[in-house]
């Protein structure tokens, strides 16, 4: 959706909602006290943040150096 040509228009919309559930999953990650669940949360993570690498680095850049 992200890199879709055709949601152009809904890129802004896309992009903070991708980074506001990328915050939260980070902040999510960060509080677990479980060492199986945090194993498990692990595999989640790098498989967001390896799409996120495949991004074309003007559409992922925004991501990456956007404050909170």
């Amino acid at each position: 959706m992200y890199c879709d040509d055709s949601r152009r228009q809904h890129w802004s919309l896309i992009e903070t909602k991708l980074i506001g559930v990328c915050q939260e999953a980070l902040d999510y990650f960060l509080k677990l006290q479980s060492e199986a669940h945090r194993e498990e949360w692990t595999m989640l993570l790098l498989l967001v943040l390896t799409r996120l690498l495949k991004m074309p680095d003007d559409r992922s850049a925004c991501g990456v150096v956007s404050p909170k």
